[in-house]
This record gives structure tokens, sequence and C-alpha cells, in this order.
């Protein structure tokens, strides 16, 4: 290739002869800046994200290599509807991913250049502002350089606010994020990691770290996750705290929300892990069903902190929430279908006397009354007690659940609870995220089923058995 741009194709001297009439696309491969393809419509982009989305149509499929999709921050200038909220927004029903095989792509070359505004990273903008629900796709990206401070999230989900009130026409039809990893990098802040709404949403594969400290530092208002769906999926995620509490890092910087806040009324969360770093990690709950709803939590690895916000609370809540203002913190639609929690087959490390799952008591603004729920199963997992550092407090194998409001057992027969030391010895493999029984399986209550195993470092794998703890 000259300078000026002309291309000279030369064949070997023995090579046989072939028609080159066809249509060609020459594609970078190593640069600091993706390459953004629509194979639908056969058009390449470079650093003209607006105009791929201006002739994208509803359905295409759109292919990013490995780079930045913006050079500098003036070419994120100009989006859709007028709003510039964002590093790349998304306005059409399309479906958006990594060319298979190839690695990730980001938003804005150089991660050293931070955003300081209230930027998100992606912005799905909603049905009403788009004319439509559509099914839209996002995988195959990693960035960690969104806007700092304000209410701005990794990636947002926009729902229509002003039309059909009690609807799920102010949803999209769905939302897949897969391959994914997103996070930001020590003492910055943000709100949450994933925030938004889909009618079914489905989270694979993805790694959500060290979001936090969003609007104001310390309120609980940061995330992981903090999502709303009618069916929600999410497999193989790792959704981490590496830090956050004041003691170890600036006051303003503390994170002191859940790693997943949810409503959903039916959703399926397995094979994934909850990582709060049992020393320097913050958080409230690892996973608090805000608005009731039918939830299995089942195959998953869940690291507690001694620093964990509520104090006598668990890993996993089941509640309806209210706000600050006393109005309730959910859609319209929580526990249309009734409610129930199946907690099966996970593994509980590093409790500090908390139970694994907790429920408001009786009474409570947040609690669910017995009457509306129809079944709490706590079966088949491993609880883990650390005899190292002394500071943890032991494992009491007779509170895994707190304040059931069906009264049931306190489960102690049907899970086990076995000690770890610096090594740890119970499991074999390293590093911790490969925890299978060294002594062969357990017999489980429920049998065989058909589940998901985390593989480390985000990702799931299927397995059938009858162990107990599949992590």
């Amino acid at each position: 290739m000259s300078p000026n741009g002309d291309l000279k194709i030369a064949a070997a001297a023995n090579a046989p002869p072939v028609d080159i009439a066809q249509p060609w696309v020459i594609e970078v491969m190593d640069s600091p800046i993706a390459t953004v393809f629509n194979r639908t419509l056969g058009r390449t982009y470079q650093r003209q994200w607006n105009r791929c989305m201006e002739e994208a149509r509803h359905g295409d499929l759109i292919e990013i290599s490995p780079g930045a999709v913006h050079g500098d921050r003036s070419e994120m200038a100009n989006y859709f509807n007028g709003l510039d909220s964002c590093m790349l927004a998304v306005w059409k029903g399309v479906t958006i991913r990594n060319i298979p095989g190839r690695g990730r792509w980001g938003l804005l070359a150089g991660d050293e250049e931070l955003l300081t505004g209230g930027r998100s990273g992606i912005v799905i903008f909603s049905p009403q502002e788009i004319g439509g629900r559509f099914n839209i796709t996002v995988e195959g990206f990693a960035f960690d350089n969104w806007g700092q401070f304000g209410d701005s999230s990794g990636i947002r989900v926009r729902q229509s606010y002003s039309i059909d009130a009690g609807s799920w026409n102010r949803y999209h039809t769905s939302l897949t994020l897969r391959n994914f990893k997103i996070g930001k990098r020590p003492y910055f802040r943000s709100a949450s990691g994933v925030a938004g709404v889909a009618e079914t949403m489905t989270i694979e594969n993805g790694h959500v770290y060290d979001t936090g400290g969003g609007i104001n530092a310390g309120d609980g208002q940061d995330h992981n996750f903090y999502i709303s769906a009618r069916t929600l999926v999410m497999r193989g995620v790792r959704a981490q705290r590496s830090r956050g509490n004041s003691a170890n890092a600036a006051p303003d910087t503390d994170m002191d929300g859940h790693i997943l806040k949810v409503s959903a009324v039916n959703a399926l969360i397995e094979g994934c892990c909850f990582d709060a770093d049992p020393q320097w990690g913050d958080n409230t709950h690892h996973i608090q069903a805000k608005a009731g709803g039918n939830f299995v939590i089942r195959g998953n690895l869940f690291i507690d902190s001694v620093r964990n916000q509520a104090q006598g609370r668990g890993p996993i809540n089941m509640c309806k929430e209210l706000s600050y203002a006393g109005t309730p913190n959910y859609e319209w639609w929580a526990s249309s279908e009734g409610n129930s929690l199946l907690v099966e087959k996970n593994v509980f490390v590093s409790h500090y006397g908390r139970p694994m799952v907790y429920f408001f008591p009786p009474g409570h603004a947040y609690g669910i009354p017995a009457a509306q729920m129809s079944s709490v199963t706590i079966r088949d997992n491993i609880g883990m007690a650390p005899s190292t550092p002394t500071v943890l407090a032991p494992f009491d194998d007779s509170k895994w659940i707190a304040n059931d409001p069906k009264g049931g057992p306190v489960w102690r027969a049907n899970n086990s609870v076995m000690p770890y030391g610096a090594n740890e010895p119970g499991f074999n493999g390293t590093p911790l995220k490969v925890y299978t029984r060294t002594d062969g399986p357990i017999a489980a209550s429920a049998g065989e089923v058909a589940t998901r195993r985390f593989q480390y470092p985000h990702g799931h794998v299927a397995r059938v058995d009858a162990h107990r703890g599949l992590g």
C-alpha cells in the first residue's frame, strides 16, 4: 500500500489464476482505533459511530474489531436526540458484537484519559425515544473509562416514562449483554456498573468490578448491577468488590450498595461469582431481590467481607423495598406471579456470623407477608467457616436463614458446613474458584440437577450431578 492509498496485490509466480472481481474488505488487525463494520449493510466505519447508527436499520448486525470506537472526546458529541450524556449511544434495535474469535472493543482510546463529567459509558435509548420495542444485544466489549462522579453508569438502559403506564411497552423486548468486562480503577467513582430495564434480560460471561461511590458516596446508591426485568437469566458473571471501605480508602470512595440489586418477576441466577473480598470489599447484600418475585439462585460462589454494611444480614435478601420517602421502590409488576425462593448448590465463603438468606422480620415495612410467599427452600449448599484470620466469627449452621416467612426448618440437615484454613484443604485446585470437594460427592436432597458452574475468571460450564455446593 502506497502513502497515497493505492493498493497493489501481487501473486507468486506459480500461483493459479483467480477471479478477484468481488467485494474486498481491508481490515487493520492491530490498532488503538477499532473498525466498525455493519455486516448486514456491508459498510465500514472508523471513528464515525454516529453515522453508523444513523445508517443502521433495526435488526442489523454490527461487528467491531479490537480497539476503541472513539479516538478522542470530540467524536462523542452530537448524539441521538441531542443528548450528550454518554460515550456510545445505541438508538437502533441492533446486535453489536466483537468479531468472532477476536478480542474485545472499547470506547475511548487511551484509558488514562478518564472523563470527569457525568457521562455513562453505553446508553441504550428507550422504546419511546427510538420508535418501538426491540431485541438488542451488546457483546464483546471492555472499558473502565466512563464518567466519574454524578449519576454515571457503565451501561444504562433507559425506559419510557411518559407512555403506557403499567405496561411492558415501557421496556425493550429483550436485552442481552455477553462477553464483557467493565469497572473502575482504584478510587474513581461512578454509580452502578449496569443499570436499566428490559422485559427479558440475559447477562452472560461478564465481569463488573469496583463500581460505586456515585451520587452521594456512602449512601448505598452504588451497585455493580441495578436492573429490572420480567424474566432475568444471569450466568457466568463475576461481580467483584476489591475495595471500598473508608478504613482502607478515602471516605468518598465507600461502596456500600448491593452487588446485584434486582427486580424481577422470575429470575435464574446460576454459575456466577459474587466476590466482596474477605478483608477489603464493601457492600450490603450480594443479591437483593428488592421486589419479591420467583428466584432460583443455584451453583454460585459467594465471598463475604468483614466490612459488610448490613450487619446481621446475609448475602441474599428478598424483600419489597421502600424508597427513602416511604414509597415503593419497585415496579408496578412486583410479585405479579407470586413469590418464591430456591437457594441450592451454592458455596458461601468467609462468613461473619451472618445468615446466608435474610428476610426482614414480620411487620417490617420491607417484609413480604408469609401469605404471599409460596415456598422458601435452602438446600445442598456448603458454608465455609474460615479458621484464619482469627477475627472471623464461627459459622453457625443453625442460621442458614433468618426470619423465614414460611417458618421452615433451620436447614441444618440439608446443607453442609466445613472449615477451611490458609490453604483451603477442603477443596482441591487453585485458585479458590476451583471448588470440587476433595472427598467426593455428598448426598444431595434434590438429587441430580442440571445447572451451571462458574468458570474463573468469568464464564460458566454445564454440570449435572448430585454434589452439594457446585459453586
